[in-house]
């Protein structure tokens, strides 16, 4: 009987013990979700819900982005990281348990588009590129001008050689340097299209590049003519000096099409183009330094037209609407294209060194401390406002923003409807630097009116 007793006691030792009953699963984390997932410029932040987990294990977590651990193993339920603009992206993050327990989650994200302006602060010689979505430089390099030229994900400078710099990073991608000299030379007005760039260098040669072998093209010279030429799909129209003061120049071959004399002078004084020739509807416009506002055919070289303002300018016309707007000492302007017949005009009060940028029918341009806002169509004064420093560039406007250099920084972010000043980057001694600004990679690109671009 004793016997009988203890086996039965030892068996039920044995089934109290079983697998079944003590060694339970354990529960792996479960159920979170993706809770913040934004950007502040091209930083990510995000978050996510805490897992379930029935053993109440503490739970760590290892974050990839394109299979890259970016973190873990950690404990908290965030992050932030520095990530590429312009970027289709894969994140996971995945849970774990005390015991081993996974489970994951997968996401698919871009980041946000780039947007960089482009300026040269006079003060330090510096190409500056900015970052509007966070107001910070990104790189900076030395540069003789300010930057025109902006082409397949490359920002062009001529210092004592032509270079092409990566837009958001700065990286140096190639140089080129197509006017040999004993002495040191340099370039400025850079311009590129799909094929071709083009660039004066200080000793008043226009050269041509090709962009694909990085070899000079052809070369003509200027008669030492400081001031930027235009650009259209076929031809290149140049301010020269001796003989000619507006040439046509094919952009292939470099020949001259044809050659345009201002007429004679007046008051005995030699006189110049001193300006980009505005490109609008099969004709030139331009003033000399008369006073003598032009139309020529852009085919033929051929005056349709030349109207006597009385006061000249180095500031590039806009054309909006049928009629040409540009600003001239202290004064801005609208004429009739066809006819050069005067709309209406306006006194700063003060010097304008600043062409005109229009947009959604406003017409925006800097004098003395001030930047203005017009309507195109009747020359009424919408707004004004003192950017607390003198002003020679000219505005560029993009997403209702207008972005403008003065002396009292290197680049000034005003609200276009209402004109009051969002933000001011990098105080500076002089700026006289036209931004250009990039979205994305190159997929737009804004040119400051006296860029010479008219494609």
């Amino acid at each position: 009987m004793k016997k009988y007793l203890l086996s039965l006691f030892l068996v039920s030792i044995f089934l109290a013990c079983s697998p079944d009953e003590k060694i339970k699963p354990n529960a792996v984390p479960s159920g979170f979700a993706i809770e913040e997932l934004t950007f502040t410029g091209s930083r990510l932040n995000l978050s996510w819900t805490t897992p379930t987990d029935a053993d109440n294990d503490r739970i760590y977590y290892n974050v990839y982005i394109d299979s890259k651990l970016i973190e873990g193993p950690i404990t908290r339920n965030d992050l932030s990281t520095i990530l590429e603009y312009n970027k289709d992206y894969t994140g996971m993050i995945i849970a774990t348990d005390r015991k081993g327990g996974t489970s994951q989650i997968t996401f698919n994200f871009r980041s946000p588009t780039s947007m960089v302006a482009f300026v040269s602060d006079f003060s330090t010689g510096n190409l500056m590129a900015i970052d509007l979505h966070t107001q910070k430089t990104l790189w900076t390099t030395p540069t003789s001008d300010r930057v025109y030229s902006v082409n397949d994900g490359l920002v062009f400078t001529g210092l004592d050689e032509i270079s092409a710099y990566k837009i958001l990073t700065g990286e140096k991608v190639w140089a080129a340097n197509p006017v040999i000299r004993s002495y040191d030379i340099g370039y400025w007005h850079l311009m590129a299209d799909e094929r071709y760039l083009f660039a004066k260098s200080v000793d008043g040669l226009l050269v041509s590049i090709d962009l694909e072998r990085r070899e000079k093209q052809w070369e003509i010279s200027l008669f030492e003519s400081i001031y930027m030429f235009a650009m259209d799909r076929d031809n290149l129209y140049v301010p020269k000096r001796n003989n000619e003061d507006l040439i046509s120049v094919n952009k292939i071959t470099g020949e001259t099409q044809w050659g345009f004399m201002l007429d004679p002078s007046f008051n005995g004084y030699f006189s110049q183009i001193e300006h980009a020739p505005l490109i609008y509807a099969g004709d030139l416009y331009f003033l000399d330094g008369n006073g003598l506002f032009y139309s020529v055919n852009k085919t033929t070289g051929v005056k349709n037209y030349s109207v006597h303002i009385g006061k000249a300018s180095e500031t590039a016309p806009i054309a909006v609407n049928g009629n040409i707007i540009f600003s001239a000492r202290d004064e801005i302007i609208s004429l009739k294209a066809d006819t050069g017949q005067i709309n209406w005009r306006y006194n700063f009060g003060s010097y304008s060194g600043s062409s005109p940028f229009e947009d959604n029918g406003l017409v925006y341009v800097g004098a003395g401390n001030d930047l203005f806002c017009f309507d195109a169509g009747t020359g009424t004064l919408k707004w004004k406002t003192n950017l607390g420093g003198e002003i020679w560039s000219s505005p560029v406007v993009y997403d209702q923003k207008v972005y403008i250099s003065s002396s009292a920084a290197s680049l000034n972010c005003v609200d276009a409807i209402i004109g009051n000043i969002k933000w001011k980057t990098a105080n500076v001694t002089y700026n006289t630097s036209s931004p250009t600004i990039v979205i994305g990679d190159t997929e737009e690109i804004i040119y400051p009116s006296n860029a010479g671009y008219h494609n």
